[in-house]
Formats: C-alpha cells, sequence, structure tokens
C-alpha cells in the first residue's frame, strides 16, 4: 500500500489526515467531509488544558515575509477562525490541550508538497508494485499511471489537511479572490476535529503502519474521518443558515467534478470511503452512547471496512479472520519473487465485483447507494493476496479469501468469474 496520505487508504496509508472538496456539501455529496471515518484515554480536559486558541502561522504581513505559496490571513478571517474553533470543543465533548497552528497556501503551493510528500513516503518499487497489481485484478486500465492519478486526484479534491507531526493544519485556497465563507468554515470545523482527536487519541502514534494492512488502516481511518465529519455537520447545522449550507454544493468546480467522475472507481471509492462510509459508522455508535461512544473506539479501534461498512459487527466484535498464505516463491520455483502482499476487504473487494460500475445516482440527500452487487463482498471474513512476478515477464496472483458461509463464498465466486472475464489477459 502507498503511504504518505491517509485519506486513499488501501493504496495510501501514512500520516496526514487530507480533505476532499467534494464531500463540501454533506447534502449534496453524502457524508463525505470537506476536508478524503483509543486506549481507554480519558477525553476530558486535564486541569491544565489551554482555553479553546488557535495561532495562525502566518498573519497580514506583507506578502515578501511569507514563504512562497504562503498567503497572508486577514485580521477578520482570523477572528471568524478563532470563533469557530470555540465552537467546536463544545460539540464533540473534547477540550483543546494546546494552540493549533494554522496557515492558508495556494493550491500551487499544495501541489508541490502533495508530489514532495508522496515522493518522500512511497518509494517506486513500491508504487510500481501496487500498480501492476491493480492492473492485474482489472481495477486499473493497463495504460494507467497510479502515481500521476493519484496526485491529479488529490491536487483538485483536497480542501485543507491535518499534520499529527506537526499538530497544524493547512487550508487549500483552489480560487484566487474568494471571500472566507461557508465552505471554508466547515473545513476549519473538521481539521480542528482532526487536532482535538490528535491531542486526545495521538492520531500518529497509533496508526497502522504497515503497508500490507491497509484494509486495518481503513477501518482506523473510516472512524477518524466519520468523527471529524458528524462534528462538523453537527457544526453546520447549527451555526449556518439553510442558504449557506446549499451553498456549499458550488465548491466543486465543473472542471473538478469532471475529474472526479473521470477517475477509476477504485481511486474514487477509496477517497470518499473514510468520509460516506466511516460517518455512518460514528453516527450509528453515537446513537446509543453519544460522544462518549466514540471515544470508547479510539480506545478500540475498528480493524477492517467491513466493521465501518456494518456498525454492527465492529460492536460485535466480529474481527476478521487471519488468512496466511505459504512460501509461494519455493513452490513457483527459480526466478519468482514476492513483490506486493495485501489483506484487500470487503470495501476494495466491493469494487471489484461491481466490475467497473459506479453506485447509483442518490435517492436520499446524503445517503449514497452501495455499488451493484455489493453483495457478493458483504459475508466477507477475510482474506490474503500476493501478487509476484517470474522469469521472461511472468507474473501470478494468489489470492485466498474466507466467508461467512459457503452461500457467501459461492455468491462472491460467481461475482468475481463475471468481473474476470473482462480481462485482457488469460486468467
Amino acid at each position: 500500500m502507498l503511504a504518505g496520505i491517509a485519506v486513499l487508504v488501501v493504496l495510501v496509508a501514512g500520516l496526514f489526515i487530507l480533505l476532499p472538496r467534494g464531500g463540501a456539501d454533506p447534502a449534496a455529496s453524502g457524508p463525505m467531509s470537506p476536508s478524503p471515518g483509543p486506549s481507554q484515554a480519558d477525553a476530558s480536559a486535564p486541569s491544565g488544558s489551554v482555553s479553546p486558541t488557535v495561532t495562525a502561522t502566518v498573519g497580514p504581513a506583507p506578502s515578501g515575509d511569507l514563504p512562497s505559496g504562503d498567503l497572508p490571513i486577514d485580521p477578520a478571517v482570523e477572528a471568524r477562525i478563532r470563533e469557530i474553533i470555540e465552537q467546536v470543543p463544545a460539540i464533540r465533548g473534547l477540550e483543546p490541550r494546546q494552540e493549533v497552528p494554522f496557515r492558508f497556501i495556494t493550491a500551487e503551493r499544495f501541489e508541490e508538497e502533495l508530489r514532495d510528500l508522496f515522493a518522500a513516503d512511497n518509494p517506486p518499487e513500491e508504487v510500481s508494485a501496487e500498480e501492476d497489481v491493480l492492473k492485474r485484478l482489472g481495477l486499473l486500465e493497463p495504460e494507467a499511471d497510479l502515481e500521476e492519478l493519484v496526485l491529479d486526484l488529490y491536487g483538485s479534491q483536497v480542501a485543507a489537511f491535518y499534520d499529527p507531526r506537526a499538530g497544524s493544519f493547512t487550508v487549500v485556497q483552489h480560487r484566487e479572490g474568494v471571500e472566507f465563507g461557508s465552505s471554508d468554515a466547515i473545513v476549519v470545523a473538521h481539521e480542528y476535529v482532526h487536532a482535538l482527536q490528535d491531542q486526545h487519541f495521538d492520531l500518529e502514534g497509533t496508526q497502522v503502519t504497515d503497508p500490507a494492512e491497509g484494509d486495518r488502516a481503513l477501518g482506523v481511518l473510516g472512524l477518524i474521518e466519520g468523527d471529524a465529519v458528524a462534528v462538523m455537520v453537527d457544526w453546520a447545522v447549527a451555526n449556518l443558515t439553510f442558504e449557506e449550507i446549499l451553498g456549499l454544493q458550488e465548491a466543486l468546480t465543473p472542471a473538478d467534478q469532471e475529474l472526479l467522475e473521470s477517475m477509476p472507481p477504485v481511486l474514487r471509492r477509496q477517497l470518499e470511503f473514510p468520509y460516506t462510509d466511516g460517518w455512518a459508522f460514528v453516527m450509528a455508535i453515537r446513537a446509543d452512547g453519544g460522544y462518549a461512544a466514540v471515544d470508547a473506539a479510539f480506545g478500540d479501534r475498528p480493524v477492517s471496512s467491513e466493521q465501518i461498512m456494518h456498525p454492527e459487527k465492529y460492536l460485535d466484535r466480529e474481527d476478521p479472520v487471519l488468512v496466511e498464505l505459504p512460501d509461494l516463491t519455493t513452490t513457483l520455483g527459480a526466478g519468482w519473487r514476492e513483490r506486493y502482499e495485501q489483506t484487500l476487504g470487503e470495501m476494495l473487494i466491493g469494487v471489484l465485483v461491481a466490475d467497473g460500475q459506479s453506485a447509483p445516482a442518490p435517492s436520499v440527500p446524503g445517503v449514497l447507494p452501495a455499488l451493484p452487487n455489493a453483495e457478493a463482498a458483504a459475508g466477507w471474513a477475510g482474506d490474503r493476496l500476493v501478487s509476484l512476478d517470474g522469469p521472461d515477464g511472468t507474473w501470478a496472483v494468489v489470492w485466498q479469501t474466507a466467508w461467512d458461509s459457503a452461500p457467501d463464498a459461492d455468491g462472491f465466486s460467481a461475482a468475481t468469474e463475471a468481473a474476470m472475464d473482462d480481462l485482457r489477459f488469460p486468467h
């Protein structure tokens, strides 16, 4: 799994919490957060906790005093941000423990930083192996360039990100001359939730760092982003007018929407999942226990995309079964090497059996329909996949799955065979 951008979890399992712009409107596009879902940590503020404050890393200074690509922040905007971050802790029930720096940057600056971050955290060989296995499964076209697709997608969709290493957040200004509005306000609310999560639950220290455990990382990210979306929506309902909420639909330009729709379904689903399904997950566990139940979930985090998609399986602690594969290079013989290993999980298997189809348009605002053939992935119990390269350009993918029942296994097998029929190579 690629590393460095936490939103694209099966492809990316890193340290930054990114906010996709397309999710700015919970009514228009579902529970996506516009900012890409706990040891028993004490959720109450310690006696020495600071008051809700935020520190701007840049202020209304002359442009020559700012790093290239950083934007000055008008005093009125800073005052508005302070107001927002004073409101968020009361909604979430977590008091701030330290100040949270922030900055505004241009889209061009963000694209540069994103490319540098991607290169630093994703060695070319790992990117190549990830790309190859997605193509071998039919999830990417043969001519696709995974790195460029990811950079294009995030360059256009991300509105903000929180960096646990610095304890600060960044807002990306994609359009010049646009005043700080409701779409910016919910971005700030969302990112400040991440700061509170980090201060109370240590986001960086509890990340899933094994790149071969992408589905487990996706479960954790669904909780993190779902929590932030839930608070963001609560804040918006309490502080924005109906007209302002409707106006959030304009956060995504037609060009950005066109680019999003042109992306392979696997990348779109990975971008949206932590926000859409994560929000639904948090609302489900919050229904009985409030935000205290969400705090408890940070001490006993979801361990799979399945648990995010089916909160009852999390509450019943229906964890995935361990699926182990033998050393396949010994079996295959000389010249073979293992390049990639991963647990795909229910979310990614759902994309595979959908066979290139996207979910239908929502019939209820804020509720995204399931992908076609979703039932074929719903009985997932565990899996393990290994991709290998052999001599003279040969390759193999070995994938073992476990299912809740024999009918579940049969349904998956039939749907997978249908999807594989469209592949451009013998199988």
